[in-house]
């Protein structure tokens, strides 16, 4: 069965919370059941349906949640690079991934027509 590659802003914000509540779960680094969407994320495939193409400013503009700073806050750079994924992608320690997938699964809804 070939997987719908076209969510609305609800259903990739859903699929998006529940792919990192079992990254939460496991600690794991790999998330195989989102194969074939976008970066291996939910909202980002939602960016690209909507937009047309990812690119860091389109990313802050169209993305379903709000990615608050945790970094070093740089341009060119998509907001969750910027926030617990760009933490979580960098971590090597499942605890830590654990705690920090935690916090992705569990950002705000960004309600505000986009």
């Amino acid at each position: 069965m070939k997987k719908k590659l076209t969510y609305t802003k609800r259903e990739a914000f859903r699929l998006h919370q529940k792919m990192w509540r079992e990254l939460a779960e496991t600690g794991h680094d790999r998330k195989p059941w989102s194969e074939g969407v976008r970066n291996n994320c939910y909202l980002c495939q939602y960016v690209v349906d909507k937009a047309g193409k990812l690119q860091d400013d389109i990313c802050r503009k169209h993305c379903p949640t709000i990615w608050p700073i945790k970094g070093e806050r740089t341009y060119w750079a998509a907001p969750c690079e910027e926030s617990y994924y760009g933490l979580w992608r960098d971590s090597c320690f499942p605890d830590d991934r654990q705690k920090l997938a935690k916090k992705i699964a569990n950002l705000e809804y960004r309600k505000e027509a986009r």
